[in-house]
């Protein structure tokens, strides 16, 4: 088998894969989850209760409903776009045993709020999670 098939059939079946997962997601009720990207990731968090989520192993998370702006988030003055009410929810899991749980249930009190969710690090080992509040 060559390089280029094998690297064809790991892209096909990783796309199938995730499109099985989306498809079950949506049969069970659930938001598609949020993809954070290494530095911000700028959402809308709304004011809704966060569900559970059982990841396996017992790795419960907490699913936050976000929205993401429109591409570009800013404008030329740097205000965020205000036309979230018509954009798609996401899923934004939480684990409630890290700090970014408090500071996220904080926010959720005020919500619905800006947030820029800031991620350093690329893989399990070294990822952290941090957020900022961004003007409304």
């Amino acid at each position: 088998m060559s390089e280029n098939s094998l690297q064809a059939f790991v892209q096909a079946e990783l796309a199938r894969l995730s499109q099985q997962r989306q498809q079950a997601m949506t049969a069970k009720g659930m938001l598609p989850f949020l993809a954070t990207v290494v530095g911000e990731t700028v959402v809308r968090l709304h004011p809704k209760i966060p569900g559970d989520y059982d990841g396996g192993g017992g790795n419960i998370k907490k699913l936050f409903t976000v929205t993401t702006p429109r591409a570009p988030a800013t404008d030329s003055n740097g205000t965020i776009d205000k036309e979230w009410s018509t954009l798609k929810e996401y899923a934004w899991p939480v684990n409630p045993k890290s700090p970014l749980y408090r500071e996220v249930l904080e926010q959720l009190s005020k919500a619905p709020v800006n947030l820029a969710i800031v991620r350093t690090g690329k893989d399990k080992t070294d990822t952290r999670y941090s957020i900022r509040v961004l003007p409304n």
